[in-house]
């Protein structure tokens, strides 16, 4: 759209205007200049009529010239803008020197300024083209300074670069970007920023190739404390993401192996994790602003590590199903082997010592534990499985067996030699009423004498006498019970059995309650009833016998019976085997459990 500049105050205003929106003047310069004119004289307009310019008449003249060439400076700012654009070199210089030294050399070449100025308008004009001849004056040294500024600007591209160089060095970092580091750097291009915000930047920045790189440096400095924010948040998210990548490792690693994963293996992982599942587990996670991927794999790490203990004891039940698998033809020679050492001990016609049972028990105790376990899940034919579980059932009775066994020859035995305790029965009885006739005082020496004589018979007083000092004096003549009569017969075998039991054996016995471990023998009795436990069972036990009063930790229990005779047992299967000696002691239970710690007997 075409514009109409005001004559007197430079305004632009709209084409089809008549008046100047600032200053309410005529805007067409015709008018305008007629209107600033000097009014002719009579004389004046005589002298003009024939030909003769009078003073007035110039004076007008000089007006009207003096109007239209301050209509040509009214581009001076304009034209000096736009010289600033860019580098100004000799020949835009000199175009515009040569431009405007030729209009102030119009302007000092008016006679009658000092009559012109009189018009308020006109003056102020006269004083505008004052300030810009002034100006001009030094218009070399102003385009000299502007040529420095120029390529100063210039010259700040390289340390633009260095602030992204910078930047990109913080964005690789993996360690949080410290406060002080932030302010070391945005006080390193401070002054760079300072400079880039001048206004005369604004009016060279469209003509300087790398315009887009002062706009972004300005833009990223502002943002500079969020830029580093932001980056702090990248490298702390990505700290928690590679801990989980980490962990996966690690439970890959555990997932393909061959071996057992032991208690140890499984704290190595653990431990090391603990914090960052509490971390990831907690409200303050919220605070990494994960995209949907990452929050997927943190919810998967939250529930691998809470299901860790439940991971690995698959793992463990899986490796040792495989193992069971690759034995299964060893377990099932075995089992015909002991079916052959079990069917001579119902034959034997000897005493079977309990170092015997114990060498059977141990000799297949590892096919036991591992067939006593896992057998359901071998998926084996009926014929098999029956096999199998004639197997466990034999080996659990074997102890109850060997008992019988042993029973059954010392009761053949004594029926055998019944006839010679009678006959040293009778001896006895002489002796002792040799003692009762005697009139010497009965020292303690002959009554050792005489219990070393018989001590190798079981003495069992049957008799109608309850008065508290016949029982008393039967338990002291060296009776191994005292039976008063009425008795009943199924209580008469029971302490016959029991005496025939203990009699002559070594008394190393611990004992809790009414539950009793005679190490000696391997066999445990809750009050005089023997209950039978597997080998492991009776390792369990006997190990916090020999610790009573003591809290056994779980992981010494694993230590000490790990790989017995070849079997592995993990932390669930020690669990197991605990409930299990349990459940065989019922109501006489006497283990404590020791809550995040282990086991205790008082």
């Amino acid at each position: 759209m075409n514009e109409i500049i005001c004559p007197k105050c430079q305004t632009k205003n709209e084409a089809d205007s008549v008046y100047c929106i600032e200053c309410k003047n005529v805007l067409d310069l015709n008018q305008y200049i007629e209107s600033k004119k000097l009014k002719d004289s009579g004389l004046s307009k005589l002298k003009s009529s024939i030909g003769i310019k009078t003073k007035e008449n110039k004076i007008n003249d000089e007006i009207e010239e003096f109007i239209i060439l301050f209509q040509k400076f009214s581009k001076y700012d304009e034209d000096l803008k736009e010289l600033k654009s860019e580098f100004i070199n000799e020949k835009s210089a000199k175009k515009f020197k040569e431009k405007y030294q030729e209009y102030l050399n119009e302007f000092n070449a008016f006679k009658y300024l000092d009559t012109i100025k009189e018009d308020n308008d006109l003056n102020d004009n006269i004083k505008e083209l004052n300030k810009i001849k002034n100006n001009f004056r030094n218009i070399d040294s102003e385009i000299k300074d502007f040529n420095d500024f120029y390529n100063e600007v210039l010259s700040k591209k390289e340390k633009i670069n260095k602030f992204y160089q910078k930047l990109e060095k913080l964005k690789e970092l993996k360690k949080s970007i410290s406060v002080n580091d932030n302010y070391n750097i945005k006080d390193e291009f401070k002054d760079l920023f300072v400079f880039l915000t001048k206004p005369e930047i604004d009016t060279i920045k469209n003509k300087i190739e790398f315009k887009s790189e002062i706009n972004k440096f300005l833009k990223d400095y502002e943002n500079f404390d969020q830029t580093i924010s932001k980056i702090n948040e990248k490298i702390e998210k990505n700290k928690y993401l590679n801990q989980i990548n980490s962990f996966n490792n690690d439970l890959d690693n555990l997932g393909n192996s061959k071996y057992h994963i032991t208690v140890v293996q499984k704290n190595k992982i653990i431990y090391p994790y603990k914090e960052l599942y509490d971390y990831l587990n907690s409200p303050k996670s919220s605070n990494l602003n994960l995209n949907y991927e990452d929050k997927t794999k943190v919810n998967v790490f939250i529930k691998e590590y809470k299901n860790l203990d439940s991971t690995v004891d698959e793992i463990n039940r899986e490796i040792e199903l495989n193992d069971i698998k690759q034995k299964l033809n060893d377990y099932l020679d075995q089992i015909n082997l002991f079916n052959n050492q079990f069917n001579q001990l119902k034959n034997s016609n000897s005493l079977i010592s309990a170092d015997e049972q114990s060498k059977i028990k141990s000799q297949y105790d590892e096919c036991y534990n591992n067939l006593k376990i896992h057998l359901l899940d071998l998926n084996l034919d009926e014929k098999t499985n029956t096999n199998i579980n004639q197997f466990l059932e034999d080996y659990e009775n074997l102890n109850k067996i060997t008992e019988e066994i042993n029973k059954e020859i010392k009761i053949n035995e004594i029926n055998q030699n019944i006839d010679s305790y009678l006959e040293k029965i009778n001896s006895f009885n002489n002796d002792l009423n040799q003692l009762k006739n005697s009139n010497s005082v009965i020292v303690n020496p002959d009554e050792i004498l005489i219990k070393e004589n018989y001590n190798e018979i079981p003495i069992i007083f049957l008799t109608a006498k309850d008065e508290e000092n016949s029982v008393v004096n039967g338990f002291n003549l060296g009776a191994d019970d005292y039976i008063i009569k009425p008795f009943r017969n199924r209580e008469l075998l029971s302490r016959i059995n029991n005496v025939l039991r203990r009699y002559g054996k070594n008394a190393n016995k611990i004992q809790s309650g009414n539950v009793i471990i005679d190490l000696d023998a391997s066999r445990v009795y809750i009050g005089e009833n023997e209950v039978v436990f597997t080998a492991l069972e009776y390792k369990i036990l006997s190990l916090l016998f020999m610790n009573k009063g003591k809290t056994v930790t779980r992981d010494k229990i694993l230590e000490k019976i790990w790989d017995l005779a070849g079997n592995f047992v993990n932390d669930n299967t020690l669990t197991v085997y605990i409930k299990r000696i349990r459940e065989k002691m019922g109501k006489d239970d006497v283990i404590k459990t020791i809550k995040g710690i282990g086991y205790r007997i008082d």
